[in-house]
């Protein structure tokens, strides 16, 4: 009789499972502006990283940062305070913030800007992860 797998399938399913509902859940928070001098600056320390990084950057709360592991993360985030634009925009996950609480994002003054309409105040925000964009150099 051929030997059945049933444990790796079932635990291979839950995986994918768990991966597609974190990767669409939405979190609520608060967008606050930052400035990052450069993406190898922040607490990911990167090397290397996408042109887009360099404007388009946010610093993810300390309960979310799971020491690093959502370095080079996106994020789409768009504000959800009535005196926004309706903007929303792609961000690379460069850094920490540790005064952040959960759902908060620190953002580029860029990106702040364009979701916001406004400079520097503090307004409610919606973000997910998503798949970062692909650029063809």
């Amino acid at each position: 009789m051929a030997p059945t797998y049933r444990f790796p399938l079932q635990y291979a399913l839950c995986v994918l499972l768990i991966a597609t509902v974190s990767a669409s859940t939405t979190y609520e928070g608060y967008g606050t502006v930052y400035t990052l001098s450069s993406p190898s600056s922040g607490n990911c320390n990167f090397m290397n990283w996408p042109e887009a990084a360099v404007t388009k950057y946010a610093a993810l709360n300390a309960e979310q940062w799971e020491e690093t592991m959502n370095c080079g993360r996106c994020a789409e985030v768009s504000c959800t305070d009535a005196s926004c634009s309706g903007q929303s925009e792609i961000v690379y996950i460069m850094d920490q913030c540790p005064g952040c609480a959960y759902g908060d994002l620190d953002l580029s003054p860029d990106v702040f800007e364009s979701i916001t309409g406004q400079s520097y105040t503090k307004l409610s925000i919606e973000w997910k992860f998503v798949d970062c964009p692909i650029s063809n150099n």
